[in-house]
């Protein structure tokens, strides 16, 4: 009895901490709600600093204190010395594009020196990817990435979230193996001097109309923004038939 007894006395206070973290949340929600009865507000989860919640609206996400329903932060919450987004873990809704002015020629056409080439079995199909190792759902997505068949994959890197690890990749022996180290957190910033295409690669991406990652096109031109599976992007890349320039 004796031993059952301060087992069961954690097991309690375990379970009512739970439970009040989870009454915590929920009051944020109901007053956000309140305060703002024409948005829809969807979820609030706590955050790795102290008293600050995010809080998903469809598919938009805003920052807010446990006591103030009025303000909100939107943007990025970033840990600048780890080089991670703190927004929550989910997959990004992906959304895909069959139209518009990229096609298959500016696919082929791309400056390939400037980015990060992955093959995969024979790399008969091409994937490009403008991405940041900064990027949440990038990190996502190159979990993803590794199962595809067949494939080579371009990786052009933007520093949107901030150039120093991007340049660290770059300047490494081996910028795959330290792309992929970044990606899972064992690799952070360090003093690189090389010269790097990142400024090239922010350009390119401003002439694609590329403002967020990951965006993806495969080599017809089709585009997609956000984090499929596997299997998703493997029928995609199957499927896709390169569309010709119109003249170009």
């Amino acid at each position: 009895m004796s031993r059952t007894r301060p087992t069961l006395l954690a097991l309690l206070l375990l379970t009512s901490q739970v439970v009040h973290a989870g009454v915590r949340e929920d009051r944020i929600l109901n007053a956000l709600r309140k305060a703002h009865p024409s948005t829809n507000f969807t979820s609030v989860v706590p955050t790795p600093l102290k008293g600050i919640y995010a809080v998903q609206m469809g598919e938009n996400l805003a920052y807010v204190t446990a006591t103030d329903s009025r303000h909100m932060i939107f943007g990025h919450l970033f840990d600048t010395a780890t080089m991670r987004d703190l927004a929550p873990q989910k997959r990004a809704p992906a959304v895909l594009s069959s139209t518009g002015a990229v096609t298959s020629a500016d696919i082929s056409d791309l400056p390939s020196r400037d980015a990060i080439r992955t093959v995969h079995g024979t790399g008969a199909r091409r994937l490009v990817i403008f991405t940041d190792p900064g990027c949440g759902y990038c990190r996502q997505l190159q979990a993803e990435l590794d199962h595809l068949e067949n494939v080579t994959i371009l990786n052009f890197m933007v520093p949107f979230f901030g150039a120093g690890l991007p340049a660290t990749i770059w300047c490494a022996e081996d910028r795959e193996a330290a792309w992929k180290a970044a990606v899972s957190g064992k690799l952070t910033a360090a003093s690189a001097t090389c010269d790097t295409p990142l400024a090239r690669n922010e350009a390119l991406a401003r002439r694609l109309g590329v403002s967020a990652t990951p965006t993806l096109f495969l080599e017809g031109g089709r585009r997609i923004e956000g984090v499929l599976t596997a299997a998703e992007l493997q029928t995609l890349i199957h499927e896709e038939t390169p569309r010709s320039g119109g003249g170009k």
